[in-house]
């Protein structure tokens, strides 16, 4: 018995390493599949990478340009604000020479008065 015992736990260690042996293939080939797993996500993660750096640049040439433009409204907005002072000087100024021509009236009417004051006074003389 002991032979056929021998005989009997050969066989199962045979049959027990080799269902051991197919399940260690199973094993491997899982293994193999999350190795090729881990390799896509690894690229599609430097893909990422690769798409966030040139949106980051894109993003940032946005920025440059957005800065651009502030920068062409401020001028514009002052130069607005220069055209609207000069209006107001514009009006200012012609305010200004309406109210100086007002004033030069009297001033003429004076010079006149006076050149006719000046006048009569000589004729005047020149008679007495």
């Amino acid at each position: 018995m002991n032979e056929s015992e021998n005989l009997w736990n050969a066989d199962s260690l045979l049959k027990l390493s080799e269902d051991l042996q197919a399940e260690n293939e199973q094993y491997r080939s899982l293994l193999a599949q999350k190795e090729i797993q881990i390799q896509t996500h690894l690229s599609d993660v430097q893909n990422l990478k690769s798409q966030i750096c040139s949106m980051q640049s894109t993003i940032a040439e946005q920025g440059q340009e957005i800065q651009k433009l502030n920068a062409h409204i401020a001028r514009l907005a002052e130069s607005d604000l220069v055209l609207v002072e000069n209006q107001k000087l514009i009006e200012a100024n012609r305010r200004l020479q309406a109210e100086n021509e007002k004033a030069q009236n009297p001033f003429k009417e004076a010079v006149t008065k006076t050149e006719d004051a000046k006048r009569i006074l000589a004729q005047a003389k020149a008679t007495v």
